[in-house]
């Protein structure tokens, strides 16, 4: 049996494939250049929220901001979040433990 390859047509090994490859590749890293980029931006707009809701909630107690008061509510705000980060860092921790162990005996490895 005969392929018959038209004119043009991208085969492998060939220049043509080769800058077909190289585009491919680059187009993957813009690709991944802009996923970076809007990971960023997702990031700093939900520090923001935080930022605005922290500020809603201690100006609510009735501290006013630039004063002692307005800057302890925000720093037990920021870390009363980092507990909660941390505490649910373990239980992930302590659940895929859980999980690889429950697997370990299943598998008998």
């Amino acid at each position: 049996m005969s392929v018959v390859m038209a004119r043009g047509s991208i085969q492998p090994g060939g220049r043509a494939f080769h800058f077909s490859l190289i585009g491919l590749l680059v187009s993957c890293c813009l690709i991944g250049c802009a996923s970076s980029e809007q990971i960023r931006e997702k990031q700093a707009a939900a520090q923001a929220t935080l930022s605005e809701q922290d500020d809603s909630q201690c100006r609510a107690s009735g501290a006013a901001p630039e004063t002692p008061a307005y800057q302890e509510c925000r720093s037990r705000l920021i870390e009363k979040r980092a507990e909660n980060e941390a505490a649910q860092a373990r239980r992930r921790e302590a659940f895929q433990k859980t999980t690889a162990e429950g697997t370990s005996a299943l598998t008998g490895h």
